[in-house]
């Protein structure tokens, strides 16, 4: 059983050739003690793109999550899950301006998110940036569990929250997540939509990275999204697209460690890698 951040020396001897005469166990404390949250990638999964092409490559059945009009996966053994379906994808897209025509066909359709629908196990369940959304965290990674034959791993992509929208809002934390479950939420509670329809950053990764945040608003106008939330979640009973959790790769770490002392984590190993400069998202890899 391990819990960890990936540090592979061979990536960093990589990234830093004047360190290549250190043994690994040298390279790996250097980066630990100096460059941990330089933005060098601390692993090949660093960089999603590979961890992308590593499942593309995975031989075995395969579930992803939440592909809207960018799906990761495709092929022989693919399947997709989603809250809307094919045509309903469509009509999104269309009006978010994106393409509708790369919208694949969707295997389960279930609006609030709900994977038990699914009636086969996959030996790999893949999603980006769909973690954040669920509304009982801990409910969805024994779901992911129960979806994967033994062995299997569930591969995914999540925002750092120190680089994107969620810059001034707080990390989520074990009292969190414990809290959303003991109430078997299915929807985030107000405050999330409130939070993410009025006190957000911008989403510009590299002016993060650079110290530049810019949160700026009138009191006068956070009052009216505010208002403008409430009243939208008062009328809305199906998904709602916000976040429910904030991690950063270390705070992600630490309350799986804390989920797995209480028995409510359900993959015997978790491997993180740290988010690479300029980007807004990181990876990790549960498997059972």
């Amino acid at each position: 059983m391990s819990f960890v951040i990936i540090i592979d020396p061979l990536i960093i001897r990589k990234y830093l050739p004047s360190i290549n005469h250190l043994s690994d166990g040298d390279i790996t404390e250097i980066f630990l003690h100096t460059f941990k949250e330089s933005g060098l990638p601390s692993s090949q999964f660093s960089l999603k793109e590979n961890m992308i092409h590593h499942c593309r490559n995975h031989k075995g059945t395969k579930l992803e999550i939440g592909p809207f009009d960018s799906p990761m996966l495709s092929g022989e053994g693919v399947h997709y899950f989603d809250i809307l379906n094919q045509h309903e994808l469509k009509l999104r897209a269309v009006e978010h301006n994106r393409n509708p025509n790369t919208v694949p066909e969707i295997n389960y359709v279930q609006n609030k998110g709900d994977l038990s629908i699914i009636d086969k196990k996959f030996d790999l369940v893949l999603s980006s940036h769909c973690i954040e959304h669920t509304p009982d965290f801990v409910k969805h990674l024994a779901q992911v569990s129960n979806l994967l034959n033994s062995g299997g791993s569930y591969y995914l992509i999540i925002p750092d929250k120190r680089y994107c929208f969620d810059y001034e809002l707080p990390l989520s934390t074990i009292a969190d997540l414990i809290a959303a479950h003991f109430d078997s939420q299915t929807k985030p509670p107000l405050a999330k939509f409130i939070e993410h329809r009025a006190l957000l950053s911008h989403n510009n990764s590299i002016r993060h990275w650079l110290n530049d945040h810019d949160m700026a608003k009138h009191h006068q106008e956070v009052a009216t999204q505010v208002k403008s939330a409430t009243d939208e979640f008062s009328n809305f009973d199906g998904y709602i697209d916000v976040h429910c959790w904030r991690f950063t790769p270390l705070s992600l770490l630490e309350v799986l460690k804390t989920l797995k002392a209480l028995n409510l984590m359900p993959f015997d190993s978790v491997s993180i890698s740290l988010t690479p400069f300029g980007r807004k998202d990181f990876t990790a890899v549960f498997t059972r």
